[in-house]
């Protein structure tokens, strides 16, 4: 038999929990109460109350979510409804992914924020803090941070480097900034389940740490129901029972990954990111929830490796374009409708770039070089052999042109 029931008092619902036979009273938010006088105060009728009908805890969490929030991909309720489970959980797990939710205009970023800020433990919205109370907050409270407009992280304000400092060491259990004020250093931890929304790209240091969701807008108006704000305590409640009841399950997982089987795409930050959620899933789904994430998952991993090897590909095209207008009047050779650059002067022109360790070895930069026609060939040269790389005249002939129309400007 329950030991609470709801009421309302002067249009608000609130909870009555009996506790040795006194009565207390709490907000739907879990705030003790203090009422002026009982005159108004009524109980509710009992069909309005919260109905649980999953079979699960990511079912029930997915259902609820989609009262507010729409997707074209049914996984990706599954990914939300782990995050809201991870927020409970994260500190279980030595490191975890960020979500970034990808929106454009009119798809519902803040409503999806604000719908899995009442699902989350402990939320509190980033731009509500400034300077270094945000890393106090962190420090303090393990809140799930909340960041709206996470593409303006390139607008490096104050506030915004900070943010970054605390994006870059808060997947991991160990992550700290340190920070100093009058003259007093003090080392704060930043490891913290984290949820951006943004309609733009990220930093590329953030997104590879982020499982990216896509919003959408919906076709049609949702038939809402307004779970959340009318029963958001019994779904608290209920959502701690089902956490609590198989955590000994996620720590077993933990413990022993290997009974989760994944391939070998989980491997370094992919593993990172994806454990936690998949860890979830499996303890606090169904099978087949689990099954369909874990290939999700795998295609995502296949995506980002494709997006990776296609910006290492522009950026050694855009690098070779530079260097080719800055030396196209400095070629050793013009031989057979290709110009020769000693592979030394290349080398040289990419090692600005080495902090970026783009390459482990002149190997791997000949074999991307390849793919923009340009090879290696050795020749005598001054009297010794040397060794080349050969530029095809058609392929960079508008470079020269348009390098020389700017020098003669």
């Amino acid at each position: 038999m329950n030991n609470f029931k709801y009421c309302n008092y002067m249009n608000k619902t609130l909870k009555v929990v009996k506790n040795n036979d006194i009565l207390e009273y709490f907000d739907l938010e879990g705030n003790p109460i203090q009422l002026e006088s009982l005159d108004e105060l009524q109980e509710t009728q009992q069909e309005n109350s919260f109905v649980d009908n999953s079979t699960d805890t990511i079912s029930f969490l997915s259902d609820i979510i989609k009262n507010y929030v729409h997707l074209n991909n049914e996984k990706e309720y599954t990914v939300l409804s782990s995050f809201v489970i991870l927020s409970y959980t994260y500190d279980l797990f030595d490191r975890i992914p960020y979500l970034w939710l990808n929106a454009s205009k009119g798809t519902g970023k803040t409503t999806t924020l604000n719908c899995l800020s009442k699902l989350v433990r402990n939320p509190a919205f980033a731009s509500a803090y400034t300077g270094s109370s945000l890393y106090r907050i962190i420090e303090d409270e393990s809140p799930t941070l909340l960041l709206d407009e996470a593409e303006d992280l390139d607008n490096r304000s104050t506030v915004k480097n900070l943010i970054i400092k605390i994006l870059n060491s808060g997947y991991e259990k160990n992550g700290s900034v340190l920070l100093t004020e009058k003259l007093e250093s003090k080392k704060f931890s930043t490891y913290s389940v984290k949820i951006l929304a943004g309609i733009n790209d990220m930093l590329d240091t953030i997104k590879d740490r982020s499982i990216k969701i896509k919003l959408s807008k919906a076709d049609s108006q949702f038939d809402k129901k307004n779970i959340l704000e009318n029963h958001q305590a019994e779904i608290f409640e209920l959502l701690a029972k089902k956490i609590n009841s198989r955590i000994a399950e996620l720590c077993l997982i933990i413990n022993e990954p290997n009974i989760l089987n994944l391939s070998d795409k989980f491997i370094n930050r992919s593993y990172d990111k994806w454990f936690p959620i998949l860890s979830i899933t499996k303890v606090f789904g169904n099978t087949d929830l689990y099954n369909d994430l874990q290939i999700y998952a795998e295609d995502e991993i296949n995506e980002s490796l494709q997006d990776e090897l296609n910006s290492l590909e522009n950026l050694v095209k855009s690098i070779v374009e530079e260097f080719y207008k800055d030396n196209s009047t400095n070629n050793e050779l013009e031989l057979n409708g290709k110009y020769y650059f000693k592979t030394t002067t290349l080398l040289d022109y990419f090692e600005k770039y080495q902090p970026y360790k783009l390459f482990r070895n002149q190997g791997e930069l000949t074999t991307y070089l390849k793919k923009l026609n340009i090879s290696t060939d050795r020749r005598r040269y001054n009297h010794d052999v040397t060794s080349f790389y050969t530029f095809p005249k058609e392929n960079f002939q508008h470079l020269k042109q348009l390098n020389l129309g700017k020098r003669a400007s």
